[in-house]
């Protein structure tokens, strides 16, 4: 596993040092890999789109007619 150090306010580390009892390296670990999973989302979410005007046409059929029917039962 790489190592990885980060500088924190003074503020910071007290608190932290309250609670030894926490693996602050799995926080972090954790959090750092979360952040990146939602970054690599956006990434793919400003991504060019590969769908034609059919497609999103046909889509947008498929949505409308669903909704109408959802509204209809209640």
């Amino acid at each position: 596993m790489a190592q990885m150090t980060f500088a924190v306010p003074s503020e910071v580390r007290q608190a932290l040092r309250r609670f030894r009892h926490v693996n602050w390296d799995g926080v972090v670990a954790h959090l750092l890999w979360e952040y990146t999973k939602r970054l690599q989302l956006a990434d793919r979410l400003a991504q060019p789109s590969h769908l034609t005007s059919a497609d999103v046409t046909r889509f947008d059929t498929h949505i409308k007619k669903a909704l109408v029917r959802h509204y209809k039962t209640r």
